[in-house]
């Protein structure tokens, strides 16, 4: 079944990617639009979400984005414990190989996402390379492209 654009607006959905490296990317949508292809299956989008979650967090170290107490004053503030809360919701992805990114600014519709948290070995879907795990799942929702020199993924 697709994912209704009022859903889409007020749920706050994981969904998954691969860069053009192959690292799995996992964002936080925080109520904003979903890529078509992700929209297109909420069966599909459960199935990569249970995968992913089913998966060990005893995989890898991951670290937080150096910046990112800058980037996330305007959803956590300065509540040091609410900081502590929503890094720990992302490092946990980044635990299981996975990059992990937010939306930047929850007000408005626009996907903008910053980097929380990275894994040190990150999971590699498809084909193997040196220092990589390799993951096989049925459903790659959609490419990410990222820029040079930028924390933010479009």
């Amino acid at each position: 079944m697709e994912i209704s654009s009022i859903d889409q607006e007020v749920t706050d959905f994981d969904w998954y990617a691969v860069d053009t490296s192959g690292c799995v990317i996992q964002f936080a949508s925080g109520g904003g639009p979903l890529p078509g292809s992700v929209a297109a299956s909420i069966e599909a989008l459960t199935q990569l979400h249970d995968y992913f979650l089913s998966l060990s967090t005893e995989t890898t170290t991951a670290r937080l984005n150096p910046h990112l107490a800058q980037v996330v004053r305007n959803i956590v503030g300065k509540d040091e414990d609410a900081y502590r809360r929503y890094a720990h919701s992302f490092l946990n992805y980044g635990k299981r190989g996975l990059f992990a990114f937010d939306k930047t600014d929850l007000a408005h519709a626009e996907n903008r996402y910053h980097l929380v948290a990275y894994p040190e070995t990150p999971l590699y879907a498809g084909g193997t390379a040196t220092g990589y795990k390799r993951v096989d799942f049925p459903y790659l929702c959609a490419v990410c492209h990222f820029r040079g020199g930028d924390s933010g993924c479009r």
